[in-house]
This record gives C-alpha cells, structure tokens and sequence, in this order.
C-alpha cells in the first residue's frame, strides 16, 4: 500500500509527526503486519462516524441474541418504512450535511472475495462491503 493512503486518511492522527506517521506506515506494511493497523483504525474511524445497525425480517429470531448481544439486550420492532421516511425527513430538515445511506438487506454470497479499500474514491464501497456482505452460510438470519 502506498504511502500517501496512510498520509491522506491517517495524517490528522499525527499532524505535527510526520516522522512517526512513516514510522507507523513502515512497520505496518511488513510481510508480518499486512497492514492491520491501516485497516484497524480505517474501521474504527468509519464505525465511529456512521451507525450501523443489524436487523433481522424474523420477528424473535432467537439467532440473532447470541450472535450480536451476548444474549443481554432487548429486540424492537420497527415499522421499516415509516421509520426510514421520519430519518429522511429529519435529514431534510438539518443544514444539509447529514448523510442518510437508507436501509440496506445483507447480500450473501457463496464466495467472499477481498477487496482493495483504496481503489475507492471514498468510504462508501468499502464501508457496504463490510457490513453489507455476508457468506450464504449466514442467510438464515434474513438480515
């Protein structure tokens, strides 16, 4: 991975160390790290600054408690469609720079294949890739 990615997404994590930012990058490309600390903070500042909820069409799906909440929570029902025209029409109302990317079902696939998150001009494809495909081995949860 080349090292201006590293500068254009990371740099404001050590904006008066250029220095340790090419440290970080250097150590973070070996053959040993493949980049996890990129990938790491990319999902840590992308979770931090979209919300991402899962949700299941099977009303009590008795699947989805262990598999998101340690079995400790408590399920909501949603009426999907008013619930997305209230979010748009309260994103309408704001100052305009509110994104709302919707309701999106979980594609399942038989093969996941990686991708390369800097091929993308912005977050947006890898950030549905992430949290939007799924092995068909997950198909049940209907999410």
């Amino acid at each position: 991975m080349d090292y201006s990615y590293y500068e254009s997404f990371l740099g404001f994590l050590f904006p008066n160390n250029k220095q340790e930012l090419l440290k970080f990058y250097e150590e973070d490309i070996s053959k040993d790290s493949y980049c996890k600390g990129y990938i790491s903070l990319f999902w840590e500042v992308l979770s931090n600054k979209f919300g991402v909820v899962s949700m299941t069409a099977k009303e009590n799906n008795p699947l989805m408690w262990p598999h998101y909440t340690q079995e400790k929570g408590f399920q909501i029902k949603f009426k999907t469609e008013e619930l997305e025209k209230s979010i748009e029409t309260i994103i309408q109302n704001e100052n305009g720079n509110n994104t709302y990317l919707g309701f999106i079902p979980t594609n399942y696939t038989k093969d996941l294949v990686p991708i390369d998150i800097c091929e993308f001009p912005n977050m947006a494809i890898p950030l549905y890739y992430i949290t939007n495909v799924k092995s068909n081995n997950w198909s049940y949860e209907c999410e």
